[in-house]
């Protein structure tokens, strides 16, 4: 029994996998400056749950890996015991002690594997449920769980859309939806604890109008549970955070970086639309949950039902069939009688950021010069200039558009 479930798991996480489509980019032609990606070449910083608690630091709740335990002590004979390993993925985090914790794959999404427990001694393979690690394949993140803000006395969270363009602009669509469960937290049910529009949608009491709503102009007169400034200025960190970390992962200078792996590289002809997911927490602040490629975008709802037959094609609709790197990326616009196209905010510029810090330089050169040679060293050169157009102008898009996904 368990041998069939784990085959299902791992036919639910294939159906998941964003790999195939990441493998079909030239990349070779993409270092070469020939044709523009619609994928960044590494994003392991932000799509992968053991990874990015490394980069985001406080933004997130604290984080502890778990593994698989081979030999058991005696007086957990009667089956594996997952256990924690080592200190938390991201020491700074915060820490939330009332609601017990979240467990959950590193590799899997859609709320698939998600379980919610007291204690991490619940955690054992010989359970009524399937188990949660098969022959080490997978690996599993444990988070305190985060004392929620509620909205209807329902648990909620934030999705955001992010656009992150060339190396390195982040973006930031103008409108979030706020996705709340469709059954009350006091009730004892997975519906009650996971926000996740994909595992709701089919429950008897999921209400689109109700439980969908946009941040912008979905409240109507109430107070919603946070604003779109405050999302945007998350947001602004967690890719100050990537940015930092690519700096000091591309410094061969630094010993204490030396042999960590890189797992954030932009490149200046590359762009990828990522779904960063923000709970509230009860004190009101914004808290990172995790970042999703290839998002669904069925939930914003200038996506009619049958409009687009794939998250491809909405995404050259949201991007309003530009490519962001040679055309711009498409900002919020009014037109006549009160109608308003929505676009994107840039919250992040890598070159700013720079700016700022030889400006900073300028006024102290002796505390900044070292910040400064580091910075120079870890720079790559970028691809020759417009050697990415195509002839006409436009750049080829560097894979086939991808099936429909919901991630």
């Amino acid at each position: 029994q368990q041998n069939a479930t784990a085959e299902e798991d791992k036919t639910m996480i294939r159906k998941r996998d964003v790999a195939p489509a990441w493998r079909r980019v030239p990349w070779d032609r993409v270092f070469a400056g020939e044709v523009v990606a619609d994928r960044l070449f590494l994003r392991s910083a932000l799509i992968r749950k053991d990874v990015l608690p490394t980069v985001a630091g406080d933004l997130m709740p604290l984080t502890w890996l778990l593994l698989n335990r081979p030999n058991p002590p005696e007086d957990h004979d009667d089956g594996q015991l997952l256990h924690v390993s080592g200190p938390p993925l991201n020491p700074g985090g915060r820490a939330y002690h009332a609601e017990g914790w979240v467990v959950k794959p590193t590799d899997a999404s859609n709320a698939f594997g998600v379980r919610f427990v007291a204690s991490l001694d619940e955690l054992r393979e010989d359970g009524d449920e399937a188990p949660l690690v098969v022959e080490g394949e997978r690996q599993l993140i444990a988070q305190h769980a985060v004392p929620s803000l509620l909205l209807d006395a329902r648990r909620f969270h934030v999705r955001a859309l992010v656009l992150l363009v060339g190396d390195l602009d982040a973006y930031v669509y103008d409108d979030a939806r706020v996705l709340s469960a469709p059954v009350p937290a006091s009730e004892d049910d997975a519906h009650a604890r996971i926000t996740n529009r994909s595992f709701n949608a089919d429950h008897p009491r999921y209400d689109a109008a109700r439980h969908n709503r946009s941040l912008v102009d979905g409240f109507d007169g109430e107070k919603p549970p946070t604003t779109m400034r405050r999302v945007r200025d998350a947001v602004a960190r967690v890719v100050r955070a990537l940015d930092e970390r690519a700096r000091s992962d591309n410094n061969p200078q630094k010993e204490s970086t030396r042999r960590r792996p890189r797992v954030f590289f932009a490149m200046p002809n590359a762009y990828e639309l990522f779904g960063l997911d923000f709970m509230v927490d009860a004190a009101g602040g914004l808290v990172l949950l995790e970042a999703n490629p290839e998002p669904s975008l069925e939930m914003w709802p200038f996506f009619a039902a049958g409009c687009c037959s794939s998250d491809a094609v909405r995404r050259e609709v949201l991007l309003q069939g530009r490519c962001p790197v040679t055309d711009g990326v498409p900002r919020t616009t009014s037109g006549g009688g009160g109608t308003k196209t929505l676009g994107f905010t840039k919250v992040y510029s890598k070159r700013l950021q720079a700016a700022l810090r030889s400006a900073a330089a300028l006024r102290s050169p002796a505390s900044s010069k070292k910040e400064e040679e580091d910075h120079r060293t870890a720079a790559p050169p970028p691809p020759p200039v417009g050697a990415f157009l195509a002839p006409g102008g436009r750049p080829p898009l560097s894979s086939v558009p991808d099936p429909p996904l919901s991630i």
